[in-house]
């Protein structure tokens, strides 16, 4: 509902100029972004763009109506414009509107000459409408770039180095203590929040993992920061929740057939120790995984507690996984994610 909003809104500042002029336009321009940049589920990474465009989109607001505070009390209120005032005026209006300005020097109007000889400019509303429109796209995309750099240098302090493998024995005792630490029973209410485990395994369970389909690690400067399993369907758990999971398969469906039909392999648990978190490790976990088993499985499927809003988050917008259907346990819900594997025939 929110992007056809945004759609409407839009196409009404697209036609707007025509009718009442075009400086109200840009509230309908505003609006439109605000709406049409609402985080998408199931397009990966679209919540980032969304954020920072945002950011990108207030900003344009916040230096435009800078613009036009300066261009009252500058021109109006003082009735005068000195070299200076012009000056200011000019830079603030380029930073303000680069498009327009741009328009204004290299895109010259389209005119015809009238039968008594004076020239009359065409499509002005149409390249002013263009104009406010790149404008704001300018923002936009900038404030996203600009935040994800920013972002990006701020998760990912310098020198360090990121290893992803299969774990190794040596590794075992590190996903032990790195599992119970988030461990639900083990987290307070407020440290649920940042996402929690469903279940743990035991050292056996967790040998026996990652001596089959593997394990996935994360290293970071020589300290595992996160783990990552996966096992076929056939695998023994003893887990009561995946055991439930594998009893809907028949019902649920992705791409039109029951997950039962699918050649496909358990993903997860996954668990990122809470100071190297954000830091891209989730994806990096799971692409590498994916390439492990590139081949070899059609599709992975994953369970996530309703509960676990900070987990589903990340996975069904940040990884682009697709919400397939639920299963309750003991009250608990959990969703049914599900993912293409690379490689497999179709």
């Amino acid at each position: 509902m929110d992007h056809l909003l945004g759609l409407v809104l839009l196409i009404v500042g697209l036609v707007l100029p025509f009718v009442i002029g075009v400086n109200l336009t840009l509230i309908f321009f505003w609006l439109s972004f605000l709406f049409l940049l609402r985080p998408i589920k199931r397009i990966p990474d679209f919540g980032r763009w969304g954020r920072y465009g945002q950011i990108g989109l207030l900003a344009h607001v916040g230096v435009f109506s800078l613009y036009n505070l300066y261009f009252v009390v500058a021109f109006e209120d003082n009735g005068s414009a000195n070299q200076v005032v012009i000056l200011i005026s000019k830079i603030l209006s380029w930073i303000a509107a680069p498009a327009s300005s741009f328009f204004e020097l290299f895109v010259p109007l389209p005119t015809f000459l009238l039968p008594d000889g004076s020239v009359e400019i065409h499509l002005s509303y149409f390249r002013t409408t263009l104009t406010n429109f790149s404008n704001i796209l300018i923002y936009v995309v900038g404030g996203t770039v600009v935040g994800n750099v920013i972002s990006k240098k701020r998760n990912e302090p310098a020198g360090s180095v990121t290893e992803y493998r299969q774990a190794r024995p040596e590794d075992y005792d590190s996903i032990l203590r790195l599992q119970s630490t988030n461990y639900i029973a083990n987290l307070s209410d407020e440290k649920r929040k940042e996402g929690f485990l469903s279940a743990q395994f035991t050292p056996e369970q967790t040998a026996a993992i990652a001596e089959d389909l593997g394990t996935t690690v994360a290293v970071v400067d020589h300290e595992l920061a996160g783990f990552l399993c996966a096992f076929r369907r056939e695998f023994d758990t003893g887990s009561p929740v995946i055991a439930r999971m594998l009893e809907s398969y028949d019902r649920v469906t992705f791409e039109g057939k029951p997950l039962s039909s699918f050649n496909s392999y358990i993903y997860g648990p996954v668990c990122i120790a809470r100071r190297h978190r954000r830091r891209g490790l989730l994806r990096g976990l799971y692409e590498a995984q994916k390439n492990d088993l590139a081949g070899r499985f059609e599709i992975g499927v994953a369970f996530v507690s309703r509960s676990n809003e900070h987990s589903l988050q990340a996975h069904v917008d940040g990884l682009g996984m697709i919400e397939v259907g639920d299963f309750e346990l003991k009250s608990n819900v959990y969703v049914i994610l599900a993912f293409l594997v690379p490689g497999a025939p179709r």
